[in-house]
């Protein structure tokens, strides 16, 4: 009985090895612009702001790329404050994920903005979330066609008047378990089985 359980523990260790070999950070891309600036960050605290990692670098009609690592096993959340000045104003943008390793609320590495997906606070992170408005799909005038945001996404904002506070936008990233890490759940649990039986 003893062999057997050594067998067990060395097969649990040699699939954590596995799983553990080759593992690489998940990369979450961004490409944004908002009218008229904005900063991103990476947060595993939905109250935190994180580190910044894209900044506008001009106004609406500039649109910019970042990417981040996440860090692995936890949720994280992409934090985006924006600020209108004057007139007009919005954000739009899509998002994506390197692999399968994390998700975004809508059970996919791909995301673009939407008042679902996209949380609202006018006050900071992580408080008094409101539901965005929707203003129209890429392409609306007064901005046209964003270049290298996915036509699917859509204008947001807390409203349609015009206002100039800040705007604190949270989004989700969920870790998905990996089939190497549940098979080795699965093999620790039918371990602590036989064990259960054998003692009694």
């Amino acid at each position: 009985m003893r062999s057997n359980m050594k067998s067990y523990r060395f097969a649990i260790l040699s699939l954590l090895a596995i799983a553990s070999v080759g593992a690489q950070a998940t990369t979450l891309t961004a490409t944004i612009t908002s009218d008229d600036a904005y900063e991103a960050y990476i947060s595993t605290n939905d109250s935190v702001e994180g580190t910044q990692f894209l900044v506008s670098t001009g106004t609406w009609s500039s649109v910019e790329t970042g990417s981040t690592a996440l860090t692995a096993g936890v949720v994280n959340y992409l934090h985006i404050r924006s600020r209108n000045w004057s007139g007009p104003q919005m954000i739009i943008g899509q998002l994506s994920l390197s692999d399968a390793d994390f998700a975004f609320d809508n059970n996919t590495q791909f995301n673009v903005t939407n008042i679902t997906d996209w949380k609202l606070s006018r006050t900071g992170w992580g408080l008094n979330n409101l539901t965005a408005v929707d203003l129209g799909p890429d392409g609306l005038s007064p901005w046209g066609n964003q270049p290298g945001i996915d036509d699917s996404a859509r204008f947001i904002w807390s409203e349609v008047a015009v206002n100039t506070d800040d705007h604190y936008w949270s989004i989700r990233l969920t870790p998905v378990p990996e089939p190497a890490t549940m098979s080795v759940l699965g093999l620790a649990a039918f371990a602590a089985w036989r064990r259960r039986r054998a003692t009694r």
